[in-house]
């Protein structure tokens, strides 16, 4: 697991998911940071990671 983090809040994410996220970036057209917090949202909501500090919308 690495540490991804951001202005606001950290997530943990297995490589698996990290190449996934890269594809999702890639196909969009968008640049890892735009897309993160929509990414991390989406992903906290599925509780498929545990959300360090930050708020839980």
């Amino acid at each position: 697991m690495r540490e991804y983090k951001d202005a606001r809040m950290t997530i943990l994410m297995t490589q698996s998911d990290k190449n996934t996220f890269n594809k999702c970036c890639e196909a969009n057209g968008e640049t890892m940071s735009r897309i993160l917090i929509d990414f991390i949202r989406g992903y906290i909501k599925q509780n498929k990671y545990k959300l360090i500090g930050g708020e839980q919308n």
